[in-house]
């Protein structure tokens, strides 16, 4: 290609219905490389790709592409497509391809083939690699198979750029190596990629990163890691400027009280020596008029300095916060999991459909537990027994008494205040002790009065969760079903902070290994054959099926 880009964006503005401005005069150039794009929900990463593909035309500016661009999103694909290759935007081609075939070719399916002769065949290579036969029915297909075949039908395209947002939403650990393997098919060819994403193993792979931050982008010329280093030094530069501000303040506090000092001295000798000279009421008045308004005016020069400083203090202590992004929970005087105490039994236990090996396992103290296993394997079913929402098909479950925290965060009302949820259902805290458990939790004042729907998926998991801590009675097991999806890099890595406070038992369903990994956890449970594998997150995986009593077996290639 003559080209040296595939596309480029020439002093590009963007504004949205809402009169937000996310890009002012942005330029970006894409080629035979692979880019990550993140930044918080909100911040413009979507609308960058929408840009990218032509599915959005900017307010002002000019983009420029010299091959073609192709988007893949979450909400790709037909929900009542015929076939797999219509989920995945491909029936066109190879209906023509199939009529060309046949002898009974239309006078435009030459164009709408282009130089794609082979498109059958890697179409089927494709499938074939992603686990997916062409007789599947696309209705029965599940969210994660039908974001797989919108990815398919991405890889299998004639584009020169790809664009694909959030593409590991749903998938699991399975597919989400399938994708990687895919993105390295797709860069061997000389392509370019632009990976819109919160996913981190993902963002480990690309060329560079940018980050939306309205009204512009930011630059890092590698990938996560260097992305996770330059956030350090962000932390330590942070750190060193409220020690600076605070020696600062400290030091000129200290100087400001030795000058009032000196001042008082001089205003009482100065009475003094006017006492015994004896000098006319009158002047002697003025005099004393005199040093009371220069000594009221040096006390508000120093109460404004003063102030000053308590501000620059208060600055740099905010800036600390942002960059370090560590909710947590309240300290409780009563510890809610003791150790040794009975946490989690599963006895015999059979779903009533997903597995037919019964399970058998038990937990004292405050474990921390991840279900992990392939889609539609029964992960969030096991869940939901656990937690008391589905009955088993036989077998006994026995917990301590737990919260289930889903996608969905049901025990949150969307319409209603957060303070004011908070206090219909905490009983014995005051209105000034919620708001510091809530400013604990990352959540400023500023949100409080707000609807809970307009918050962000951040806020309002840390919200649930803090509204499961303080509830009556307080939950003493959290039960969490994929609660990274959805969520922006900076709202899952203060999900990890918060989560490493809690001091109770923690049960995790997520395909996440990272997120996963940040969580200190004690043992995890896996879908396997026809049953479930329990382990110690630092040994080897043993049996958990019925009759199952020791004896460690190593199961390689399983360890993430």
């Amino acid at each position: 290609m003559a080209n040296s880009f595939f596309a480029a964006l020439h002093g590009v503005h963007f504004q949205l219905p809402d009169g937000t401005q996310l890009f002012s005069g942005i330029d970006e150039t894409f080629s035979a490389e692979t880019v990550g794009i993140i930044g918080h929900n909100g911040s413009g990463k979507s609308t960058l790709g929408k840009l990218l593909s032509g599915d959005l035309a900017p307010g002002s500016g000019r983009i420029e592409r010299a091959t073609r661009v192709r988007r893949v999103s979450q909400e790709s694909g037909s929900l009542v497509a015929a076939s797999l290759a219509e989920v995945a935007g491909l029936d066109r081609q190879l209906a023509a391809l199939a009529r060309l075939q046949g002898g009974e070719a239309l006078a435009d399916d030459f164009d709408i083939i282009g130089d794609q002769w082979d498109i059958e065949a890697r179409w089927l290579a494709m499938l074939e690699r992603a686990g997916l036969h062409a007789s599947m029915a696309p209705a029965s297909l599940s969210g994660g198979q039908r974001m797989l075949l919108a990815l398919a039908g991405g890889f299998c395209s004639d584009a020169g750029l790809l664009v694909l947002d959030e593409p590991s939403n749903h998938l699991d650990a399975v597919r989400r190596a399938w994708l990687l393997g895919e993105i390295v098919r797709w860069r061997a060819q000389g392509r370019g990629l632009v990976l819109v994403s919160h996913d981190r193993a993902l963002l480990a792979h690309v060329d560079r990163i940018i980050e939306t931050r309205p009204p512009g982008l930011r630059r890092y010329g590698g990938a996560w890691a260097q992305v996770e280093a330059h956030r350090e030094s962000e932390l330590q530069a942070a750190g060193a400027k409220l020690e600076r501000a605070r020696t600062v303040r400290d030091r000129e506090q200290s100087a400001l009280r030795d000058q009032a000092e000196r001042a008082a001295r001089r205003d009482a000798r100065g009475a003094r020596d006017a006492r015994q000279a004896n000098q006319a009421k009158l002047l002697l008045g003025l005099r004393q008029d005199k040093a009371e308004q220069s000594s009221g005016a040096r006390m508000a020069r120093q109460a404004q300095r003063e102030q000053e400083l308590r501000a620059e203090v208060a600055d740099a202590f905010a800036a600390l916060q942002g960059a370090a992004q560590q909710p947590e929970f309240p300290e409780l005087v009563e510890t809610l999991v003791a150790q040794g105490q009975e946490s989690l039994v599963l006895e015999e236990l059979l779903a009533p459909w997903g597995w037919s090996k019964p399970l058998t396992w038990a937990a004292r103290g405050p474990v921390r537990v991840a279900i992990t296993g392939p889609n539609g394997c029964g992960k969030s079913t096991l869940l939901r027994i656990v937690a008391g929402e589905l009955a088993p098909a036989s077998g006994s479950c026995r917990r301590l008494h737990a919260t289930l925290l889903d996608q969905s965060l049901r025990g949150l009302d969307p319409a209603l205040p957060l303070l004011e949820q908070f206090e219909r259902r905490v009983q014995g805290i005051s209105e000034g002790r919620l708001r510091q458990h809530l400013a604990k939790a990352g959540i400023g004042s500023e949100h409080l009065r707000k609807p809970c729907g307009e918050l962000s998926g951040g806020e309002q998991m840390r919200a649930a969760l803090l509204l499961a801590m303080l509830g009556q009675p307080p939950a003493r097991m959290l039960l969490l079903d994929e609660p990274t999806n959805h969520l922006d890099l900076a709202a899952i890595e203060a999900l990890e902070h918060m989560l490493r406070s809690w001091t109770g038992a923690l049960v995790v369903v997520s395909h996440d290994d990272r997120f996963l990994g940040r969580l200190d956890l004690t043992h995890r449970i896996r879908r396997d054959g026809e049953g479930w594998m329990c382990e110690d997150a630092d040994g080897p995986w043993v049996p958990a099926c019925a009759g199952t009593t020791g004896g460690a077996e190593v199961y390689a290639g399983l360890r993430a």
